[in-house]
């Protein structure tokens, strides 16, 4: 629960001076979260993070996936009255062609200075590597573009060497993870995109498809019942509760495109009696 000021040496000059907050611990009697997604460079400005650094009442920001876009220029929801374009031009695909991407969001005044201010953690989404990615392919990636495994480590490692947030270890790119805030809060961040997810619209009534992976559900659950938080929180990417028109569900990339694994979760924390799950 302590403020830290931090700035880097180079070259004969210094960085802007940055902070950060560790979380508290012991007896905690509320928190405030500011909870981003879904950054699409040339869709808009980002006023969202100009309007949060105006605050300084909440503990760090969660970014809940999407921080960059992987689509050439022009290729979703481009708003073309503003002067943001994707650099490079063409959609990402190599390890330098994402480095670039996330080099070229970080010239947005308002993200610098979020990042400058306050302590982020984060979770990967699709648009990191690739639009409705899965453990071993995209919808927005073909044979034209090599093999999704290279292409999905090269996202991973730029990604690592961008954002505040580290590999488990040396050689693992998972992400999953849990934050502890005192007695009031456990924030399980979980990977529902690359770790073990099938494909979408695959047999999607099969009880052994999977969004996150036997390991990431196996961890999950386990902490989920060791916890003596008041309450436990699930930091994920996609929309959990049920999206329907008629009865039918509209989305299969979320939740919606893997009841049984939802079903199996749920059912977790009511059959063990896990109070206060959101």
């Amino acid at each position: 629960d302590t403020y830290y000021y931090y700035e880097f040496t180079g070259l004969g000059s210094k960085s802007l001076r940055g902070r950060t907050k560790t979380a508290p611990t012991g007896q905690v009697d509320d928190l405030r979260f500011a909870v981003v997604s879904c950054t699409n460079l040339e869709a808009g400005y980002f006023n969202v993070y100009k309007t949060i650094n105006e605050r300084n009442d909440f503990e760090a920001v969660l970014m809940l996936g999407d921080y960059i876009y992987e689509y050439e220029e022009g290729g979703y929801a481009q708003n073309t009255t503003i002067d943001r374009i994707f650099d490079p031009t063409y959609e990402t695909v190599t390890l330098e062609d994402y480095r670039l991407r996330y080099s070229v969001y970080h010239m947005d005044r308002s993200l610098q200075e979020l990042h400058q201010n306050f302590p982020w953690i984060c979770v990967w989404d699709d648009h990191e590597s690739a639009n409705d990615a899965y453990k071993d392919g995209a919808e927005n990636h073909d044979i034209g573009e090599g093999n999704w495994s290279d292409r999905k480590l090269a996202a991973q490692k730029a990604y690592f060497e961008w954002l505040p947030i580290r590999p488990k270890s040396a050689n693992n790119y998972e992400i999953y993870r849990k934050f502890q805030y005192g007695n009031i809060l456990d924030l399980f961040m979980v990977d529902t995109r690359l770790n073990g997810r099938d494909e979408q619209g695959v047999n999607v009534n099969d009880p052994n498809r999977t969004m996150m992976g036997i390991d990431q559900y196996q961890w999950l659950t386990s902490e989920l019942e060791a916890s003596n938080a008041q309450w436990k929180v699930l930091g994920n990417q996609v929309i959990m509760a049920p999206v329907t028109i008629f009865g039918n569900p509209i989305n299969d990339d979320a939740w919606d495109g893997y009841p049984a694994e939802r079903d199996n979760v749920l059912n977790y924390v009511y059959n063990n009696n896990i109070q206060n799950f959101t």
